[in-house]
């Protein structure tokens, strides 16, 4: 596993199925870092403003009384897996602007994935997260595919009901996650794939440059697609209360 602070050149493309379709494809920009090493350089800061930058509080449950860092790695604990490496993948605040809708958290042994939590985000300041691995902790391979129940309004044009099946590529230079939301037949299939590379201010002003906005692009996005489901006259689904559980298994 290579321990450089990485900026990942992405894009993301769902797909709607069912009734109502729909299509987007956007180009986005990643990090993923040690979260609990110091990588801060010119235009890159932990907790703190810069060009890009990453703080604590914007992840992990809220009210636990503890770090994202040690919840997520007492999470791991809590099935068995012990002395890993931790790499967290996620957009970054840009110009102090963020909407992050998934972000990963992957553990590594002997430089190989064994797991993985997927933190969600909603638009109405709520979160979720979904861990994954095998039995035994072995290698995540590119092919292996994850079921797990839906547990978490995301979209108010989407049912709760439903399995997610996640699959995970992590290449040298570069990789590919797929997220399948499958229910009777309808559902949305969701990728993100693109580059990793060294993390450098050169990239981090390239990426700024092109989507200055950051998380105000997202939402706007965001809300765009959902003008465009309901003129094609997908139904508005209420949001049911959160699950009592933030992570599921």
């Amino acid at each position: 596993m290579n321990q450089r602070a990485e900026i990942l050149k992405s894009a993301t493309m769902h797909v709607r199925k069912g009734e109502v379709k729909n299509k987007f494809v956007y180009n986005m920009d990643l990090v993923m870092i040690d979260p609990e090493v110091s990588c801060d350089n010119i235009l890159f800061s932990r907790n703190r403003f810069n060009m890009f930058s990453v703080r604590n509080a914007d992840y992990g449950p809220k009210n636990h009384g503890i770090t994202a860092v040690e919840w997520i790695r007492q999470s791991f604990e809590q099935v068995g897996l012990r002395e890993f490496q931790l790499r967290l993948m996620t957009q970054p605040r840009v110009l102090g602007s963020l909407f992050n809708p998934v972000s990963f958290w992957f553990a590594f042994k002997d430089e190989k994935l064994v797991a993985f939590i997927a933190e969600v985000n909603n638009t109405f300041k709520q979160r979720h997260f979904y861990l994954c691995h095998h039995p035994d902790f072995q290698a995540i391979l590119a092919s292996d595919k994850f079921r797990a129940q839906k547990m978490f309004y995301v979209s108010p044009f989407q049912d709760v009901q439903g399995d997610y099946v996640f699959q995970i590529g992590l290449g040298e230079t570069r990789f590919a996650i797929r997220i399948d939301f499958q229910n009777a037949g309808q559902g949305v299939l969701a990728t993100i794939y693109g580059d990793r590379a060294p993390m450098t201010n050169f990239g981090i002003i390239c990426a700024t440059l092109a989507r200055p906005l950051g998380g105000l692009r997202v939402m706007g996005l965001i809300f765009y697609q959902a003008i465009k489901l309901k003129i094609k006259g997908e139904v508005y689904r209420v949001r049911p209360k959160p699950p009592q559980k933030d992570l599921s298994s």
